[in-house]
């Protein structure tokens, strides 16, 4: 049984081109032989004898199989020699070099695409357009830039701010009626913009306060009667009084009115607004190297609930972190 060579030396059917391509990418049809090709990483995949997507990868019709051999040097001299042949029986008589062009198997869709309208953008005609024509006689009016011609300005002719809407619909008086009608139109009409834009705006302001407004927030007297905790028994006792779901719900909806640009800041003013940087010191977010755990408190619970209503694409193991790194940080703080 004769077994099939490894590379195989073609000449396609549509642009008379020679190439090496693996033998596993030929294929018997009704029609004849065809060839799988792709133009992404041709070569290499050539070389590695990789076999064909036969789902993604085109289809091209053969012209002929000049060779087919198990060495890749000698089907890479035979596609020199027929390439060198064919371009010397195809050349022309008047020994004009031939425009090479890249095949498009080795095109992709865009640039097939964009070729085809540069073709069509190099036939359009584009006509010049027509000069203008100038009057060559000099108008009568007077001269601009003489004494007689420039405005004669004072103190008194200066109008309070109350004129500045009629002086900016004054026209100048050799100007038709039609023509400051239409004037006064449109400024009438760029003014009722201006003021339906700002109607909208202070619309969509109310809109966004009313949705970012905090319910049942008093005075932060009402929440921290003592201001922050100075000492570690204060932020014991503080955390003791929020036995009820009101105490608890209460603290979140204040530290959620502190508000922070990020959540990290966020974290840090919630921290503060509970204890000193002193007494945060003293805790860790799980009471490693001989501190205490602040996650054992309830305040912890408050401020992760806190800045996931304000935040609420965080997590709770994220803003953990951020509190860790916040306590982490705190005694090297004022």
């Amino acid at each position: 049984m004769e077994t099939k060579k490894t590379f195989s030396v073609v000449e396609f059917a549509d642009d008379n081109s020679v190439e090496i391509v693996p033998t596993t990418w030929l294929e018997e049809t009704n029609k004849g032989t065809i060839c799988f090709w792709t133009f992404l990483n041709t070569r290499q995949l050539v070389r590695n004898k990789a076999l064909p997507d036969k789902q993604k990868w085109r289809q091209l019709s053969l012209k002929k199989i000049w060779l087919q051999t198990d060495s890749y040097t000698k089907a890479l001299q035979k596609c020199q020699l027929v390439a060198e042949t064919s371009n010397i029986e195809t050349e022309d008589t008047t020994h004009k070099k031939r425009a090479h062009k890249k095949p498009w198997r080795y095109q992709s869709e865009t640039e097939i695409s964009s070729e085809d309208e540069s073709r069509v953008i190099k036939k359009k005609k584009v006509s010049k357009p027509v000069p203008p024509k100038y009057n060559q006689e000099k108008p009568s009016s007077p001269d601009l830039f003489s004494e007689a011609s420039l405005p004669q300005f004072s103190l008194q002719n200066v109008s309070p701010p109350q004129q500045a809407v009629s002086n900016l619909l004054r026209e100048p008086e050799s100007s038709s009626d039609e023509a400051t009608k239409n004037y006064r139109t449109k400024v009438l009409q760029k003014l009722q913009e201006l003021c339906e834009n700002q109607q909208d705006i202070l619309a969509m302001q109310r809109k966004i306060l009313a949705a970012v407004a905090v319910p049942g927030v008093g005075a932060e007297e009402e929440v921290l009667e003592n201001g922050p905790c100075q000492t570690i028994e204060q932020i014991k006792q503080l955390d003791k009084s929020f036995d009820t779901p009101e105490k608890r719900t209460k603290m979140v909806n204040y530290l959620r009115s502190i508000g922070g640009s990020n959540p990290g800041a966020a974290v840090r003013k919630m921290l503060r607004k509970v204890a000193t940087n002193e007494v945060l010191g003293a805790f860790s977010l799980r009471g490693k190297k001989s501190k205490l755990a602040f996650q054992d408190l309830r305040i912890c619970s408050i401020i992760i609930g806190a800045t996931q209503k304000n935040f609420k694409s965080l997590k709770s193991v994220e803003v953990e972190d951020l509190i860790s790194l916040a306590l982490k940080f705190a005694p090297h703080r004022n």
